[in-house]
């Protein structure tokens, strides 16, 4: 028996409908406390822990919510499901998917067909599809679905372990800021497999949980947020868990992303004394702004470290 086989047969239910769990890369129930917090962004009295497998270092939140409780944590005001209002934030955004999408359509043939899984609005299909490619896309909220299908991109609602895409069917899957949201990070990747072609291509996104600023930060870092969040990969765990699932990782590289720092700082300071200095009337988002614009100097330097917030992998199906 495979030892994701043995994982997901030791998920077993707590008293108040969380789930205990064992560490989805090796196998083992050998996970050792790292901390605990509680939700810092939606707030309440429930403390979450996370974490690190002594056997092979995979950080995971251990009991996690179960699947529909899960649904409580993502209201209709999650990030993700906001309208886009015209802002610099917005126009920052949108220029970092086109890039993004410029990058990706060079792995790809003109008319290569492409799946994201976790797509959200439907921006980066949108801007692959520009590129002359085919898109599709899947995600579980039936907000994001609707967002995306105003741009006329066949969105399914669901997984893509429930939702009967056909095998061998992609040329590029995507996965931008998902994996560490989903219960079963090594079957999804076997799934994903599946899903690609030949030489098919993955490109998964992911907070950074063995960097610099995840340290400085502790449990205030913004890269946790759990209990959405339910694993922390390193680019040690995730190049261990993509050879595990059978496929080849072809690089790694590391964003100049100021995200997971500037909520570190807004967190520390919605937990401190300084919260009704700064945080009130509608400072927070000053804050956000301002902190962003000074990190950037550091995350320039922390690419180059390889020690940014966040960091993608491009992997290929050999």
């Amino acid at each position: 028996m495979s030892n994701v086989e043995t994982a997901r047969q030791r998920v077993a239910k707590t008293a108040n409908g969380a789930e205990y769990t064992v560490c989805n890369l090796c196998g083992a129930d050998e996970g050792e406390p790292l901390f605990t917090s509680p939700d810092l962004h939606l707030g309440g009295l429930e403390r979450f822990e996370m974490v690190r497998c002594r056997r092979c270092g995979l950080i995971y939140l251990n009991p996690r919510p179960g699947g529909e409780r899960l649904a409580d944590f993502y209201p209709d005001d999650y990030a993700v499901f906001q309208e886009d209002r015209w802002s610099l934030g917005v126009r920052v955004r949108r220029l970092h998917v086109r890039l993004r999408a410029a990058w990706l359509g060079r792995l790809l043939p003109r008319g290569g067909r492409v799946l994201e899984i976790g797509c959200g609005r439907g921006e980066l299909l949108t801007a692959l599809r520009d590129r002359g490619l085919e898109v599709e896309g899947v995600d579980l909220s039936p907000q994001a679905v609707r967002m995306a299908s105003r741009s006329g991109i066949r969105v399914v609602q669901g997984t893509i372990l429930t939702a009967g895409f056909a095998e061998e069917s992609y040329d590029l899957i995507v996965m931008a800021q998902v994996l560490e949201h989903i219960p079963d990070p090594l079957g999804t990747l076997q799934r994903v497999r599946a899903l690609l072609r030949p030489k098919g291509w993955l490109y998964i996104e992911v907070p950074n949980a063995g960097s610099f600023e995840s340290r400085l930060f502790g449990r205030y870092w913004g890269g946790w947020d759990v209990p959405r969040h339910l694993y922390g990969f390193s680019p040690t765990t995730l190049a261990a868990l993509v050879e595990r699932a059978g496929l080849s990782l072809h690089r790694m590289h590391f964003l100049a992303s100021p995200t997971t720092g500037v909520w570190g700082i807004v967190n520390l300071l919605r937990y401190s004394k300084l919260q009704a200095l700064l945080l009130r009337h509608g400072r927070e988002k000053a804050v956000r702004v301002v902190t962003r614009l000074l990190l950037w100097p550091w995350y320039l330097c922390a690419r180059a470290a390889g020690q940014s917030g966040i960091f993608a992998a491009v992997c290929q199906k050999t």
